[in-house]
């Protein structure tokens, strides 16, 4: 890849720490690159190829670090995973916010996000479904997919009700996402094998 583009995809994608998609502003990236506006729209067509493709950087960036480490246990990747979660939802918290709660007003942007939203959480549910569904029945993968998919939205809901109200601290916002993974488990194990009378 271009240095020059690489660079700024890092500044709009440092711009999210603070900044909605919405609200990001070329003059503020060429400021902050020290280069022309000419320069970027050598690079980008317009403002939106520009922010979806700091997005699409952002997300990669999501994606390479809930990659499940090989050398760690099922449950260690998990919770690994989680805290690499909610410390790339803390830095850049204004996008990541933005995102998650439909704050994204141009539809073309729109469409990258729930696009890219929806590979991650791909990901990260078959990860967690690989670990914890390992002594299932292919058949009931389903059951549990459906189960991740819901706790993924649990997840984000409490880390965006974190980042925006901080009633508790980050241990505790862990703790309860690890629970609550336990329980939406069990729950999705319970309905593939309800217990006898």
């Amino acid at each position: 890849m271009d240095t020059r583009r690489e660079q700024l995809l890092r500044v709009g994608v440092e711009l999210l720490r603070t900044t909605t998609p919405d609200a990001i502003s070329i003059d503020a990236v060429v400021r902050k690159a020290g280069i022309s506006r000419g320069l970027l729209y050598h690079y980008f067509e317009d403002k939106d190829a520009f922010v979806i493709a700091v997005l699409e950087q952002a997300s990669e960036r999501l994606r390479l670090a809930l990659r499940p480490d090989p050398s760690l246990r099922g449950p260690d990747q998990i919770a690994a995973a989680i805290d690499a979660f909610i410390a790339f939802a803390e830095a850049h918290a204004a996008g990541f916010s933005a995102v998650l709660t439909g704050g994204v007003a141009n539809r073309k942007v729109a469409a990258v996000v729930n696009r890219t939203r929806e590979r991650d959480l791909a990901a990260f549910v078959a990860a967690i479904a690989a670990g914890a569904g390992e002594r299932q029945k292919p058949a009931d993968h389903d059951v549990l997919r459906v189960a991740l998919y819901a706790h993924m939205h649990f997840m984000e809901g409490a880390v965006v009700r974190w980042l925006s109200h901080g009633e508790i601290t980050r241990e505790q916002l862990r703790e309860l996402i690890l629970r609550s993974l336990d329980g939406t488990i069990a729950a999705a194990r319970a309905v593939v094998a309800p217990p006898g009378p």
